[in-house]
């Protein structure tokens, strides 16, 4: 039987390489909806390759570009308040993959979780903002929560069958990025383009910013803790240039599993659609002899404090996750924009945090009200830097 899928973030590079899993197995899945933000050209070839695809696409002017690229594929694009709820109800999909940036994939993860549908979630932000909404959602609608962060995904994939406190800790590997070797000094002059380009992984804007500073690393810590149901003392943070090994654990009685295999995100995409079964490789496989050396280190928290403050935040609770993902989304924007330097997306982080009290709602309406009130501080702050 062939599973419906609903690619959300179709244009982005998980959605990229969901497609490209998909595509490889036609007899095995069927792209039932595609949404992206605004790249309606790069949507508008999706669409050809997959004619039955209901289209969303959160942009109006990006929306109207579309039907000139496309005029047959007016009918099948949703519009209106409820898009998103129609979107995921008339594609009708057996898994929706959340592969949207920042933010915005809050909206994608609730509409995802209210319609029931088995969610593979690529969007940490949603459970960095609403942790706690978005996971008693999914218990109340007993809907499946699939990770597919490579970190997370690897974690999963080799947590034991009956846990029963065998688990002692889960180690979330991480490559340090393209400045794990630069002095403090040198931070001071990372441009937007240096930080754009990660060692080992090809990744979105955002993201990669986020790895360059080890945001990122804090804020999948936080996500670890939501998915796995781990207190922060059970949650470590190893650093691994290779980037072959993904997620470790640490047994009890001494003994570790590993989870390896080459920096392609096809791979935890295969097992989040596939699982328990496998589906062969279309993509590299780890060569052993080849492999050469591994090597672990501690991180660093002087030169990259973004990651003790965002293990910070995710201790504290509340809305305090909420307000340091806001933050840093405007301040990474600034540095993209050639507005901040590098070393102050921390700072400005770390001043909205220590501007606004923490909340304990965790509704949706004071959880976007925490976020814009994050993001209207974190732009106070930047203009008065400017």
């Amino acid at each position: 039987m062939i599973r419906r899928v609903a690619v959300l973030g179709s244009t982005g590079s998980i959605g990229l390489n969901a497609l490209k899993v998909i595509e490889a197995n036609p007899e095995r899945y069927a792209v039932c909806a595609l949404a992206a933000a605004t790249s309606c050209h790069v949507l508008a070839e999706q669409a050809l390759r997959h004619r039955q695809a209901l289209l969303y696409l959160s942009d109006p002017k990006a929306e109207n570009t579309l039907v000139q690229l496309l005029p047959a594929a007016g009918g099948r694009i949703i519009k209106g308040k409820k898009a998103l709820p129609l979107l995921i109800k008339d594609s009708a999909p057996d898994v929706v993959i959340n592969a949207v940036s920042g933010s915005d994939g809050l909206e994608f993860t609730l509409a995802s979780l209210e319609a029931g549908i088995p969610l593979a979630l690529a969007n940490k932000e949603s459970l960095v903002m609403a942790g706690d909404l978005v996971m008693n959602l999914a218990k109340n609608k007993n809907v499946e929560i699939i990770p597919l962060d490579s970190e997370h995904s690897a974690l999963a994939q080799i947590w034991p069958d009956h846990d029963n406190g065998q688990v002692r800790n889960i180690w979330l590997t991480g490559s340090g990025g393209p400045f794990l070797n630069f002095s403090k000094q040198q931070m001071d002059s990372i441009t937007p383009a240096m930080a754009l380009k990660h060692p080992v992984w090809r990744m979105g804007p955002k993201i990669s910013v986020d790895s360059a500073t080890m945001m990122n690393k804090g804020l999948e810590v936080i996500e670890a803790a939501l998915l796995f149901s781990l207190d922060y003392e059970r949650i470590r943070v190893v650093i691994h240039p290779q980037s072959l090994v993904h997620g470790l654990i640490e047994m009890h009685d001494g003994s570790w599993t590993a989870q390896m295999g080459p920096a392609d995100m096809r791979q935890p995409i295969a097992w989040a659609l596939s699982r328990p079964e496998r589906l062969p490789a279309t993509w590299p496989v780890l060569n052993l002899w080849d492999m050469g050396n591994l090597s672990f280190s501690q991180p660093d928290y002087e030169r990259f404090p973004a990651l003790p403050l965002a293990l910070q935040a995710g201790k504290a609770g509340g809305s305090t996750p909420c307000l340091l993902n806001a933050a840093n989304e405007v301040a990474v924007d600034a540095f993209l924009a050639g507005r901040l330097p590098f070393t102050a997306i921390t700072a400005c982080v770390e001043a909205v945090l220590n501007e606004l009290p923490a909340e304990a709602g965790s509704c949706l309406e004071s959880i976007m009200a925490a976020h814009h009130k994050a993001r209207h501080a974190a732009r106070r702050w930047i203009a008065e830097m400017e």
